[in-house]
C-alpha cells in the first residue's frame, strides 16, 4: 500500500514493521491545514503516539517547545533518512526525495528502534 493510499484512510492509522505494531494509533495529518500545524500547540501524548504528514519532504520546529524526531519516507514507505532530538525553534530538517514525514516525541526513534532502510507498513484503524 502506498503513502498516498495511507493518506486518504482517516484520522487514526497504525504503523508496523515486520508485521510488529510499532504505532498502534499514529494520527494522520492529511489535510493541508493539519500538515502544516503539524505537532505545533498539541500536547505530548500526540507526538508519541506519532504524526504522519503526507505529502511533506521537509519540516520545521518554529513555535515548538519539545524536541521531537522526525522520520523521512519515500512512497513504498521505505525510511530515507531520520533526524533525532529536532529542537524547538530550528529552521529546517528534510529530504528532497521523501513524499510523508513521521514525527514523534524525541527519543521515540531509538525507543522503536527504527533505521534508515527499513521498511513500515501501514493499516486504517
Amino acid at each position: 500500500m502506498s503513502l498516498k493510499d495511507v493518506s486518504q484512510m482517516g484520522a487514526l492509522i497504525a504503523i508496523s514493521r515486520a508485521g510488529e505494531v510499532l504505532l498502534p494509533t499514529c494520527f494522520n495529518a492529511s489535510s493541508w491545514l493539519t500538515r502544516a500545524r503539524g505537532l505545533i500547540g498539541r500536547p505530548p501524548e500526540v507526538a508519541k503516539s506519532g504524526l504522519l504528514l503526507y505529502p511533506c519532504n521537509a519540516i520545521h520546529n518554529f513555535f515548538m517547545f519539545y524536541a521531537i524526531d522526525a522520520v523521512f519516507l519515500d512512497e513504498a514507505g521505505n525510511i530515507l533518512k531520520i533526524v533525532q532530538n529536532f529542537r524547538p525553534f530550528y529552521p529546517y530538517a528534510g529530504t528532497f526525495k521523501a513524499v510523508a514525514t513521521l514525527e514523534l516525541w524525541a527519543g521515540r526513534v531509538a525507543e522503536l528502534g527504527l533505521s534508515v532502510g527499513q521498511h513500515l507498513e501501514f493499516k486504517a484503524k
